[in-house]
């Protein structure tokens, strides 16, 4: 199906924001480091949203529902 593009996707962003949180807590890092830690994470929690906001609703209800227990808020009905 060539929407699996984005659960691949969605699991990739998940899978590098849980590193970047384990590199951003661990102590001795330089301010640098830290803000650049930082400031990727924002930029992937930010994409991440837009996706939920903007792609994952358009998706079949079957795939939208197994992201949406995992990246997003669950759905109105």
């Amino acid at each position: 199906m060539s929407h699996n593009y984005l659960l691949d996707l969605n699991q990739h962003i998940e899978a590098r924001i849980t590193t970047l949180s384990e590199q951003s807590a661990q102590a001795g890092m330089p301010p640098e480091e830290y803000h650049r830690i930082e400031g990727r994470l924002e930029v992937l929690k930010q994409f991440q949203s837009l996706l939920c906001r903007h792609y994952y609703p358009k998706l079949p209800k079957r795939l939208y529902r197994r992201l949406a227990a995992s990246a997003c808020e669950a759905p109105a009905s």
